[in-house]
């Protein structure tokens, strides 16, 4: 009986450190990858690859940016892109302030996916003038707010990254505290069942 009540508390911990956050929207982000270093002012091509044929537009591209547990939207890419072509031209705005930590997320009928965390190079943290977050609800995106952004044609080409995921963005350093944290907590449950 504790056996059993130890390898299933077990088995639940791995389950959600492996199940957390996890959404399929249909549209794998190839760039940017993680690592990236993107400067304010420039115009960056963001590529994708749609993995559910039945998609046919998205509904919203959103920059976010913070740590995974506290992720914030600061601006509207764009709405309603078309995903012919797998890849939108994006003249990133001037004001956006320098962070690591920044991720698109793409929004469709399907739900939401996250490029890994790239980094925007641009105004100093807290410069007056900087975009700050806003409250940009994904769920009921409104249209576009004026950044300067367009789709562009052109094959679907291969990227070395096949990182986009589904999964929100997060370190790896981040996902093996989680990971470790989950097993100890199942471990303690566990050694409280075995002593009873």
């Amino acid at each position: 009986m504790k056996l059993a009540a130890i390898t299933t508390l077990f088995a639940l911990a791995i389950s959600s450190i492996s199940a957390q956050n996890v959404t399929d929207a249909g549209v794998a982000v190839n760039t940017p990858a993680r690592g990236d270093v993107w400067n304010a002012g420039t115009s960056q091509t963001i590529k994708f690859t749609m993995t559910d044929p039945s998609i046919t537009s998205i509904e919203g591209i959103v920059l976010m940016g913070g740590d995974q547990g506290n992720l914030q939207t600061y601006l509207l890419v764009d709405s309603n892109v078309p995903v012919n072509g797998g890849q939108y031209s994006w003249s990133i705005p001037k004001n956006i302030q320098t962070m690591p930590s920044y991720a698109l997320v793409f929004k469709t009928n399907k739900g939401k996916s996250y490029s890994p965390y790239f980094t925007i190079v641009g105004m100093a943290a807290g410069q007056q003038g900087g975009l700050s977050p806003t409250s940009i609800d994904l769920d009921h995106l409104p249209s576009k707010t004026g950044s300067s952004a367009s789709s562009t044609g052109g094959s679907n080409s291969s990227s070395s990254s096949s990182s986009g995921s589904s999964a929100k963005p997060s370190s790896d350093g981040d996902s093996l505290k989680v990971g470790i944290l989950g097993i100890l907590g199942s471990t303690a449950a566990a050694l409280f069942i075995m002593s009873l």
